[in-house]
């Protein structure tokens, strides 16, 4: 490929790795996902990791008005499709104005049992409940903090619209997360990171 052409896919790949680095943070300096079982962390990081890093990416794009500068936007349409990049757009544009509580929603995906696109894998034990009831016991918590913290900021009714909003947020980047399932670049980027963090946070 032509320089310039090798160029665009750079930006997108390095906004990529700081996202997911980011996630490793967020894993590495807990003290809840320290205090959890080797498969419930390993189940963790194998099926949150997906949904995590785009919602990161999509929050920390709205605090600095990143999808607005072309050459992002320009490397992001290489590496994801223009159609991809569009639905992130207009999700985006529906994104809480209230960092507190969208970084609070980070963390209950972070510690979610189970928020992964439905792959299957054939060497899970599916009989293993102690790994979803570890998880669910510390998102019980940060829910119970984002529901406080929406009450005690919007009083009793305007919580429970701006709760449903973001969970509508959620399921949207959820399914156009779906949708990059036949992207071999982006699922070589995520499966090397999980192998990575593996290796960090585990063995």
């Amino acid at each position: 490929l032509p320089v310039r052409l090798r160029i665009k896919p750079l930006t997108a790949l390095s906004y990529m790795n700081k996202s997911l680095s980011t996630i490793q943070t967020i894993l590495k300096r807990s003290p809840y996902f320290h205090s959890l079982s080797l498969n419930s962390r390993r189940s963790l990081i194998q099926n949150n990791t997906y949904l995590t890093t785009n919602l990161n990416s999509i929050f920390v794009s709205s605090e600095i008005d990143r999808l607005n500068n072309m050459n992002f936007s320009m490397s992001f349409n290489t590496l994801l499709g223009t159609d991809c990049v569009t639905q992130f757009s207009a999700i985006l544009k529906r994104i809480d104005s209230n960092s507190i509580s969208m970084k609070l929603m980070l963390f209950i995906i972070v510690f979610s049992s189970n928020c992964s696109i439905i792959i299957f894998n054939n060497q899970q034990n599916l009989k293993n409940k102690s790994t979803s009831i570890e998880l669910v016991q510390i998102q019980n918590i940060f829910v119970t903090l984002l529901w406080k913290y929406l009450i005690y900021q919007y009083g009793y009714t305007e919580p429970i619209r701006r709760y449903c909003s973001l969970i509508k947020f959620v399921l949207d980047i959820l399914y156009e997360t779906e949708k990059l399932t036949n992207n071999e670049i982006y699922h070589k980027i995520l499966n090397t990171f999980i192998i990575q963090t593996e290796n960090l946070l585990i063995l």
